[in-house]
């Protein structure tokens, strides 16, 4: 694994740094760096191979080889660097730069040397404990912190950061070396903890903010993540009483400190670059879901003293510096964005632990603890529109699944498969913070928004479950509110805000314009599925039909439909799936009309004798019938390749037929529920297009062809969407009053039409006859009883 990363990192700063990577062989080189020594490739001098490569770039040269790897072992003649040129001084460069020691790598530490030495900086910790010796057991916090530090660092050295996904991409159970430190770290606490060593505790809980502190610069949010759950176990740890309460409010107070005067004063810093800025706003997040685990692991223990604590945090984040940088009115600069970033991670956080503690209290409403959470936490929500952006954020569509989705999860029983609803709970929490929030004597006027749109016959009916539910009133302090009060209070606000969204998207939308994207998605479906569904055009060629292309004067018949699609639709780019839909339904359509154009022409041949039938019972084979029909196309000079019959026989099509061989080329537009297979050279198929009970034989190669004529770039096929304004709505609801009901009013048919955008699909296709080339039998020309 670890051998796999270094090449790959190797690699992957080739462009960037100046040099090739080649560690299987070399090409001819002027001059070359050996080792001179037998060993270990310790390290690679990322820095000085970087000027190295600089250096010959500057001259005009080739940039240099590198051959060694860090954990390979290299003789003493083993060539470690290439070089274009003979040059003391850069010869001298290169031969620093790969680092050989006589020993294996101190920088890739073997699994055994790492868990080794972690076990013995344990052992001395427990040992100082037990002794009650806290300079010893600084020392050995000490290597532990040097330790997790060291990993950063080493990822440094190849130019990259032990990120979340870094650190979750190499160990994807979380069973790496951070989390063997981690874990020694947390029974050290419960040590010091039980030996009733307060010093030592305090002294034990700091660790992790300390080797936060020392990766957060190398940007390691893989370490700061681990440290900052071990931080939310230290903050609800059990053990002494008159130790712990200590231990929780220090573990407390250290994420703080780390969060406000740590953190925030680089997300705040003009003086620092974007990219830093951003970074410290990603730790901080990171702060800040660790005050929502905290939270919650206090709601399930009723820790009602350090809820509390966690509920004052919530608002000192940034308090002054978002509030005056996240209004909406300001223009768009870093100093918004990054505010914005921070209101939205912690109002999307507070409001989930909101939705878990009311979760937790529908069940149990007479929980006096729990009702006294709720009461902190309502404090909290003075703006309705602040709690319904929070609630939209709380568990969005898209994206990784939420902090509550997973509390939900963790919640059910081991070992089970489990529907986990997220909606319920969470809005239900927010029809209790929109009360919360409004005045008690008037409606709360909401902001519209499409999510409140969306999401409002969900919210009025967690309207009407707490309506009903007075004991969860009572539970979260509205006893003197009546039902109708409640729901004329929360529901008309949400149903007024919801009307006007409506109403906004319902102007956008005739005011906009079907883009030219969608026009030729739509065009491109179309064509694609009729091009698929061409069976007709596949039994013609396969069977010794032509088709001609741009032969003659165009046709002036041209197959044409249409259909009706929502324009809201139309305009927006997240209903393409609809719109592949109704194109795709459009070019089956088309490929329909010209296949019965086809068998349309087969039919207009002549008819023989319906006697062929009279004597054939469901029970008997059809072979001397179809013999019969090629023996009468056979008199009149005719060479039949095709037998094609309807689905109307049914099981009566026993002919023996054997498999259609690969020199049919067009065999891929026969779907082989169409293909029955080869009887006496035949091509046997069956079609749904044919009328029912007819058998049809045809020499195609004399019957003629298919013509078709590129009408819209290079296409066959053209498709027109028509939106309507009022006048042109107008013509067309007076020129065609079938599309409409009879009881609709002439604004509802101008309303409609305006909603609508009209497909209209049309292909130059036409089928020519030179010859009639086919006969056909009915099997229903005489009396039913005979068949």
């Amino acid at each position: 694994m670890r051998l796999r990363l270094c090449l790959g990192l190797l690699e992957a700063a080739e462009s960037r740094l100046g040099y090739r990577f080649v560690p299987l062989g070399f090409d001819d080189n002027v001059s070359v760096v050996s080792s001179g020594v037998s060993g270990t490739v310790t390290d690679v001098h990322m820095g000085r191979l970087a000027k190295l490569g600089k250096s010959l770039r500057e001259r005009g040269l080739r940039r240099p080889d590198l051959f060694a790897y860090p954990g390979e072992a290299v003789l003493a003649d083993s060539i470690l660097i290439g070089l274009p040129v003979d040059d003391r001084d850069l010869a001298r460069l290169a031969r620093r730069t790969v680092r050989v020691g006589g020993r294996r790598s101190t920088t890739i530490i073997e699994p055994a040397n790492w868990d080794r030495e972690v076990q013995q900086a344990h052992a001395e910790a427990i040992a100082a404990i037990y002794a009650a010796n806290l300079p010893g057991y600084r020392d050995a916090r000490q290597l532990q912190v040097r330790m997790l530090s060291s990993i950063p660092e080493a990822w440094s050295r190849f130019g990259a950061s032990y990120s979340t996904q870094l650190a979750e991409g190499i160990f994807p159970l979380r069973l790496g070396p951070v989390d063997l430190v981690s874990r020694n770290l947390y029974t050290q606490l419960i040590a010091a903890v039980a030996h009733g060593l307060t010093e030592l505790a305090n002294d034990a809980v700091y660790v992790p903010m300390d080797v936060a502190h020392q990766v957060a610069e190398l940007g390691a949010t893989g370490i700061t993540k681990d440290m900052l759950r071990l931080m939310q176990s230290f903050a609800v740890v059990d053990g002494r009483p008159e130790i712990v309460g200590k231990v929780r409010a220090r573990a407390l107070a250290h994420v703080s400190e780390y969060l406000h005067y740590y953190l925030a004063p680089k997300v705040e810093s003009t003086k620092l670059v974007e990219q830093q800025r951003w970074a410290a706003e990603e730790l901080l997040e990171q702060a800040v879901n660790t005050l929502a685990e905290i939270a919650k692991t206090c709601i399930d223990r009723r820790d009602l003293q350090t809820f509390t604590l966690v509920s004052r945090e919530w608002r000192r984040i940034l308090e002054f510096w978002v509030q005056e940088n996240a209004r909406t009115y300001l223009p768009d600069s870093l100093d918004k964005q990054l505010a914005v970033a921070v209101q939205d991670a912690v109002s999307r956080l507070r409001f989930a632990v909101f939705a878990w503690l009311l979760y937790r209290l529908w069940t149990s409403p007479l929980d006096t603890i729990w009702r006294q959470m709720a009461e902190v936490s309502k404090a909290s929500y003075r703006s309705v529109d602040e709690v319904v952006n929070a609630a939209r954020m709380a568990d969005p569509e898209d994206g990784p699944q939420s902090i509550f989705a997973d509390w939900l999860l963790d919640d059910k029983p081991p070992d089970e498969v489990h529907m986990i609803d997220t909606e319920t709970p969470l809005l239900r929490a927010l029809v209790v913070a929109m009360l919360a929030a409004d005045r008690p004597d008037s409606i709360p006027r909401m902001a519209e928004s499409r999510w409140l749109l969306l999401s409002k016959d969900k919210i009025l009916a967690q309207v009407d479950a707490v309506a009903e539910s007075q004991a969860f009133l009572d539970a979260v302090g509205f006893q003197s509110i009546a039902d109708e009060d409640f729901k004329d209070r929360v529901a008309k606000g949400v149903e007024e805000a919801a009307a006007r969204q409506s109403a906004i998207d319902e102007a956008a939308v005739l005011a906009s314009e079907v883009s030219d994207a969608v026009r030729d998605q739509v065009a491109r479906e179309v064509q694609r599925t009729w091009e698929e569904a061409r069976r007709g055009l596949g039994v013609l060629l396969s069977t010794g039909g032509t088709l001609h292309q741009d032969e003659g004067p165009m046709t002036t018949n041209k197959l044409e439909l249409f259909d009706w699609w929502s324009k809201a639709w139309a305009v927006r780019a997240d209903r393409l799936m609809g719109l592949n839909a109704i194109s795709t339904r459009l070019g089956r359509r088309l490929a329909e009309m010209e296949e019965i154009a086809v068998y349309d022409a087969w039919l207009a041949a002549p008819e023989i004798d319906g006697s062929l039938w009279r004597d054939l019972s469901l029970a008997q084979s059809v072979v001397p019938r179809a013999e019969a029909l090629l023996a009468e196309l056979d008199s009149n000079g005719y060479r039949s390749s095709l037998l094609m019959v309807s689905y109307g026989f049914g099981s009566q099509l026993n002919l023996p037929v054997s498999p259609v061989p690969d020199s049919f080329h067009i065999r891929r537009l026969l779907p082989a529920v169409d293909v029955v297979g080869m009887w006496n050279g035949l091509l046997v198929c069956r079609s749904a297009r044919l009328p029912e009970g007819v058998m049809l034989s045809a020499d195609v190669a004399r019957w003629g062809g298919l013509w078709q004529w590129n009408i819209a770039q290079g296409s066959p096929v053209e498709v027109r969407l028509t939106e309507f304004d009022d006048e042109l709505a107008r013509i067309t609801a007076a020129a065609d009053p079938a599309l409409f009901h009879v009881a609709m009013q002439e604004a509802d048919k101008i309303m409609w039409l305006r909603q609508h955008v009209r497909l209209t699909v049309l292909a130059a296709v036409e089928v020519r006859t030179t010859d009639g080339g086919a006969v056909r039998v009915s099997m229903w020309d005489h009396p039913q009883e005979d068949h």
